[in-house]
């Protein structure tokens, strides 16, 4: 099957209590459409600096 972008991300949120949402991923072409739906993003960049930033972030709720 073949999703489109914004329609993966809505059918993976579509399970998850209402609250934020933290997306992370390893290429910045998939983290825009995230965004736009409202989710904040973190680039998983292989210096492993973004788990302090994922850590911080669901600490703040």
């Amino acid at each position: 099957m073949y999703w489109t972008w914004p329609a993966i991300y809505r059918r993976a949120a579509a399970g998850l209590r209402p609250g934020p949402v933290v997306y992370v991923d390893d290429r910045p072409r998939n983290l825009a459409p995230a965004a736009a739906l409202g989710s904040t993003t973190v680039l998983a960049e292989s210096d492993e600096a973004w788990i302090g930033r994922v850590d911080r972030l669901l600490a703040e709720g």
